[in-house]
């Protein structure tokens, strides 16, 4: 992987970013939290996200202000937020192909499995939008440092505990 003279983008969980520029690098650091890649090759846009929770997992309890929910920390609005940025650029879900990334689990609990969860959440989001999800490296018990190239839409993964690099080709 190139990275001289080129922008690197780093993104932290809660955000996202979305682009029709091409020569660019968006990366983020997952643990337990999961980053979905969305492109499309025909309009040269992309985006990345990267989302803690699936969800408020505080069900029965007070829920955070609609701020807060819609800060990005959560899968649909995150998703929902970053599929209208990709259409107000000129793409349909149709035309998208997803990669996803995170869900380690690097917090032992005994209570849920969250990063599973975002892992579940994420690849039923892109089924139901019709969205192929055409590479993945979830799971596992390491985090992840990831960099996704807009030139050619690769992403590249790191193994925070540098043992293991990957390249998850378009």
């Amino acid at each position: 992987m190139m990275l001289e003279n080129r922008r690197v983008i780093e993104i932290f969980s809660g955000q996202l970013m979305v682009t029709a520029e091409r020569d660019l690098v968006i990366s983020t650091i997952l643990g337990s939290c999961v980053a979905v890649c969305l492109f499309d090759r025909a309009k040269g846009i992309a985006g990345m996200n990267h989302f803690v929770l699936p969800m408020d997992l505080r069900s029965g309890q007070r829920k955070e202000s609609e701020e807060a929910w819609q800060s990005g920390n959560y899968g649909l609005p995150s998703l929902e937020q970053m599929l209208a940025e990709l259409t107000k650029l000129g793409t349909i879900s149709a035309h998208l192909e997803a990669k996803i990334f995170g869900g380690a689990r690097v917090i032992e609990t005994y209570y849920t499995d969250i990063s599973q969860a975002n892992v579940d959440f994420a690849e039923s989001y892109l089924e139901k939008k019709g969205i192929p999800i055409v590479s993945r490296d979830v799971g596992g018990t390491q985090g992840r440092k990831i960099f996704f190239d807009l030139r050619d839409y690769e992403v590249y993964v790191r193994s925070l505990s540098g043992v293991r690099q990957q390249v998850f080709k378009a």
